[in-house]
């Protein structure tokens, strides 16, 4: 499978971001476990009540209606990296909006360069540094930080309106974009199945109906193609393989399945007030039909460029990567 198209400008963009991105001393994860605690014991709170609360009341509203909001998950290769390491999807998210914002000032946001997403950032849920500073035991620091991204995750979704844009090819199962966020996209009504555009294209290791009938869109917006016993699966092999008016039963069951899933979803009440002052960390900074070519969404035009070496990274077991302020799982818009 070829790497996912990136223009030239982002990728360089997005790695000078990810080299720019340092894990936290242990001096920072001590000042920010501190003020962290700090803040927890002023309201009688544990640290985790504290935390989650906290994602229930930060700020993701968009100050521009009109704003395009991106979403990511996962990792893509880029051939500037060592064989292994692949870049996140939140680098590229990030390398988007500053270019769109560099155009039309408002125009794109990403959910950790929001004020609620830089003030979740400044905690480093993701650091083990941090984890350790809290007492946080076992897998109980990777819970906190999935929970607290997941809820910021969600409301970010929730507020969302017209189209947006995912960085990732699919929605692995079980990453936020999967479980959370596509839900919420989905059931916004401002933004629907319809708004909801993938960056890059379907995987090129597809059969060709595969690609042209699951690539589009609103296909890759509701099923997941990776784990046969998780719900929503579409196997593109086996889905190639049959007729067309087995196809057609096949998507006809998976809206269907979705439909179901979605009716189910509640949408969080976010608390009416931020909680207490900034704990620490680093600086907040600056913020079927035929299958669709991506377009990166506003003002790019795809030129031929020499496809990275090697295929997708494979979806890590681990939580998803940190980043300059990030937390939350990887590739999707997490291009995946």
């Amino acid at each position: 499978m070829s790497a996912p198209y990136i223009p030239e400008d982002i990728g360089r963009r997005a790695l000078g971001l990810r080299d720019a991105d340092t894990p936290a001393t242990d001096e920072q994860a001590g000042r920010i476990a501190d003020r962290i605690m700090t803040a927890a014991d002023r309201v009688g709170m544990s640290v985790p009540e504290y935390v989650r609360e906290r994602a229930r009341r930060l700020n993701v509203t968009p100050e521009n209606p009109d704003v395009k909001s991106a979403f990511w998950s996962f990792e893509v290769p880029h051939p500037d990296l060592p064989p292994g390491k692949a870049l996140s999807n939140m680098y590229i998210a990030e390398a988007w909006a500053e270019s769109e914002n560099e155009k039309v000032p408002g125009s794109a946001r990403y959910l950790e360069g929001t004020r609620g997403g830089r003030a979740l950032g400044n905690l480093r849920l993701w650091d083990t540094a941090v984890h350790r500073e809290l007492n946080l035991q076992g897998d109980e620091g990777w819970d906190l930080a999935k929970s607290a991204w997941s809820t910021l995750s969600q409301r970010y979704a929730e507020a969302a309106k017209g189209e947006v844009v995912v960085f990732a090819q699919t929605a692995f199962p079980g990453t936020v974009l999967q479980t959370t966020e596509l839900p919420a996209l989905r059931t916004n009504p401002d933004v629907g199945l319809d708004n909801i555009k993938f960056a890059y294209a379907a995987p090129d290791g597809w059969p060709p109906v595969a690609r042209e009938e699951l690539g589009t869109d609103a296909v890759r917006a509701q099923a997941q193609f990776a784990l046969k016993d998780k719900p929503l699966h579409v196997d593109p092999a086996e889905y190639a393989a049959k007729p067309a008016a087995e196809r057609t039963a096949v998507l006809g069951k998976l809206s269907a399945d979705v439909a179901q899933a979605d009716a189910s979803h509640v949408r969080i009440t976010p608390l009416t007030t931020e909680a207490p002052a900034q704990e620490g960390g680093k600086e907040a900074g600056p913020s079927g039909p035929t299958a669709p070519t991506p377009v990166w969404q506003m003002g790019f035009t795809p030129r031929p460029t020499a496809a990275a070496k090697g295929t997708s990274a494979a979806p890590v077991a681990a939580p998803e990567p940190a980043g300059p302020g990030v937390g939350k799982a990887v590739t999707g818009t997490g291009l995946g």
